[in-house]
């Protein structure tokens, strides 16, 4: 019989303006889902039983605007910190706190857009951009790279423009690769 989810949207769209990015965190323990037309939500998951519980909307008072919804999202190496963009700014959000200091932006542009985010092999974030050539000829020719994604806001050492692509371009997307590495559960 299918499971039916009653503690928040778990919103999928197809179509120009409803690109966004859903990620599991490493242990499996957390879902996170952007939308670009409104939300960043943020689930605990159970994998042994594929339930999701513990709805939270973040950002949840503020207006996007049309054109800068949220888009890319990652989770760090540790699964403490969770890193969304929207296409202009970058946010780091402490998995561990509630209080105030949970959530740090880490930065804008308006050299280049922010696109979809993916965690390395090798622990670091990249984050691609977008085309926009009118501002940024070169745009598509760097990633963005969290170098340190587990050591929250400034330590985490976010660098624009940070590799060089050797000539070849990216726009609009990263790998979205699932985590097929998780260890079993005691007990399950």
């Amino acid at each position: 019989a299918p499971i039916i989810i009653h503690n928040g949207p778990l919103i999928q769209y197809m179509g120009y303006w409803f690109w966004g990015e859903g990620k599991f965190s490493s242990d499996g323990n957390k879902f996170a889902s952007t939308y670009y037309s409104g939300k960043y939500s943020l689930f605990d998951f159970d994998r042994c039983t594929g339930m999701l519980s513990n709805y939270r909307e973040l950002f949840g008072d503020h207006q996007w605007s049309a054109c800068n919804g949220p888009v890319g999202l990652s989770f760090s190496q540790n699964d403490s910190i969770a890193y969304f963009n929207n296409l202009d700014s970058i946010w780091a959000i402490n998995l561990f706190q509630s209080n105030a200091a949970y959530l740090v932006y880490l930065g804008g542009s308006n050299q280049s857009y922010y696109y979809f985010e993916m965690l390395g092999p090798d622990g670091q974030i990249y984050l691609n951009q977008g085309v926009n050539v009118s501002v940024n000829p070169n745009a598509r020719d760097y990633l963005h790279v969290i170098k340190n994604p587990n050591h929250f806001g400034a330590a985490c050492n976010f660098v624009y423009d940070g590799i060089y692509l050797n000539g070849s371009h990216t726009a609009y997307g990263l790998p979205n690769n699932p985590c097929y590495e998780m260890t079993s559960l005691p007990g399950s």
